[in-house]
């Protein structure tokens, strides 16, 4: 079984607007994610980190490029080229977290009908048992069991986010995809948040590929990260070896993460 768990090779997006100008959004990006390893992607806002996530998730599917899944006990798979039913049936394997999940939940459904919806997309669980595996699910995502019965609405940020992991969590994904995931909450709750998916990670083996723009947070927890810039990668470096970073770009995001960290500090 191959050590990686997922192979982005030459992966191009390329967007044509309504004056017929066509943009690059993500030009011949390659890199690795091994299995159980969290890779971090960073950079500002519009330099194609979120539009990579969507073509790995097949949200927006790439222009060009190979992306290449390694499932366990199952043979080799280029996601980018899935449809249909193939591609439905690959979401067993990959899940992703969005930034918002306010927009994401369904406001008219309750959390333990959210949490537990994939469960009952793949027939793994009956609707008789809804209730056991939501409490089950909510305990995972350390939250009460009395959550189940609220509407999204009635959950703080963190408390969303929550239950978000907990869907995302609850049909055992090997990969799990985070979209800025903790950057719309307070930094207390972001910690807390960044902790949970670091114990999952230990306790179930998972992968996750996460993207923030935020160079520091993503330090303390990534294993490696993906430094993104104008829709290239500039660098990729250990998580733990930033102040070794070469490339200009990524010196910039550390010193002006770490003038952002004094200043809170200061306030």
């Amino acid at each position: 079984m191959s050590d990686n768990i997922l192979e982005i090779k030459n992966v191009t997006k390329k967007f044509t607007l309504g004056n017929d100008k066509i943009i690059t959004a993500c030009d011949n990006i390659t890199f690795n994610v091994k299995r159980g390893e969290t890779v971090a992607i960073v950079g500002e806002s519009g330099c194609g980190k979120t539009t990579l996530l969507r073509g790995i998730m097949n949200i927006d599917p790439i222009t060009s490029g190979e992306i290449l899944f390694y499932p366990k006990n199952e043979n080799c798979r280029d996601i980018a080229k899935l449809k249909g039913e193939e591609l439905r049936k690959n979401y067993r394997h990959i899940q992703m977290i969005f930034q918002d999940a306010t927009t994401a939940f369904n406001p008219r459904m309750r959390i333990k009908n959210i949490i537990t919806e994939p469960l009952i997309n793949f027939n793994i669980i009956k609707k008789t048992e809804i209730n056991e595996k939501a409490a089950e699910l909510l305990e995972l995502a350390e939250l009460s069991k009395d959550y189940s019965d609220r509407y999204p609405h009635q959950l703080s940020g963190g408390e969303r986010q929550r239950a978000a992991i907990a869907r995302a969590a609850s049909i055992s994904p090997e990969i799990i995809v985070c979209d800025e995931a903790t950057s719309a909450l307070d930094v207390s709750v972001q910690d807390n948040i960044i902790k949970l998916l670091v114990k999952l990670q230990r306790e179930k083996g998972l992968t996750y590929i996460f993207v923030s723009h935020d160079l520091a947070l993503v330090s303390a927890f990534a294993h490696r990260i993906v430094v993104m810039y104008m829709g290239k990668i500039v660098e990729i470096i250990d998580g733990d070896k930033l102040q070794e970073a070469k490339h200009p770009y990524t010196r910039a995001l550390l010193n002006s993460s770490i003038t952002l960290c004094k200043q809170n500090v200061k306030h």
